[in-house]
């Protein structure tokens, strides 16, 4: 059957405006959750990063030997200095991340979160309207199936008492 030929209430269009409105607000849930989790699949890489860059750092100082010369000991600097900078780079890269694209991933998921929550409560809503409608109609179906049944009763008690009782036929009896 077509679905122009299908009679809905009001309260029928608008559950399935709430359960179209429910799906989409899931779809942009899911979509949330993943960028999210890429965001922080990234933040762990950053972290790590610099965890390796700073290990890294601390594993060269404890092997590095004192320098000859203060030419090659101001060479030495700049290189800590170098390897410092390089360590300090990538803190602030992750830090940068965390504090916008992470954090703007974890806030557009609870944002989400929160409107797919209202839009299942806006939905089970209409459906309990739904269900307290359908009640009342099944209610006075009943009561008018009882009416209809009670009235053909009376009217057929009625037609009973209005028709004249017959005389008895003199046929086929012994009154001759």
């Amino acid at each position: 059957m077509s679905s122009y030929q299908e009679t809905h209430t009001p309260l029928e269009t608008l559950l399935a405006v709430r359960q179209g409105a429910e799906e989409a607000a899931a779809r942009r849930f899911q979509a949330s959750a993943a960028r999210r989790a890429a965001a922080e699949a990234q933040q762990d890489e950053l972290d790590a990063a610099v965890k390796a860059a700073r290990e890294d750092l601390r594993a060269r100082r404890r092997t590095a030997g004192a320098a000859g010369t203060a030419a090659a000991g101001a060479a030495r600097e700049r290189y800590w200095d170098r390897l410092r900078d390089q360590v300090a780079a990538r803190v602030a890269s992750a830090s940068a991340h965390r504090a916008g694209p992470l954090a703007s991933a974890r806030a557009d998921t609870a944002a989400a979160s929160a409107a797919h929550r209202a839009a299942r409560g806006a939905r089970e809503l209409v459906e309990k309207l739904c269900q307290k409608a359908d009640s009342v109609r099944r209610r006075t179906e009943a009561r008018r199936g009882e009416q209809a049944g009670d009235e053909q009763g009376q009217s057929s008690a009625a037609r009973r008492a209005i028709t004249p009782a017959r005389p008895p036929s003199s046929r086929g009896s012994n009154l001759r």
